[in-house]
């Protein structure tokens, strides 16, 4: 797995990787959030089951339901800047080469 970018959000209390397996170019999200006792808590899926919505400075990942009832949202990450269109389109373009 070969890191492709890492970033820190709501003031370093949460870490967001993103990862690409080289072998068949999958991609995960990684959100890595400290605990108290110097642990912490990881969570991680497949870029491709996610949806992901952009709104505003935010950015919103969602697992995919294939119901149609609305879907629990994963990971919410608030971006400071236009930064967040670069990223939406980073998630995109790994969700459509997966």
């Amino acid at each position: 797995m070969a890191m492709l970018i890492s970033r820190p959000f709501e003031g370093g209390k949460m870490t967001v990787e993103l990862w690409l397996r080289p072998k068949d170019n999958r991609a995960r999200i990684l959100c890595v959030t400290p605990r108290q006792n110097s642990s912490q808590n990881e969570a991680c899926l497949l870029v491709t089951t996610l949806d992901v919505h952009r709104d505003g400075a935010f950015l919103k990942l969602k697992p995919v339901d294939r119901s149609a009832r609305p879907g629990r949202t994963w990971a919410y990450l608030r971006f400071p800047n236009y930064e967040s269109l670069l990223i939406y389109l980073s998630f995109s373009i790994c969700q459509d080469q997966d």
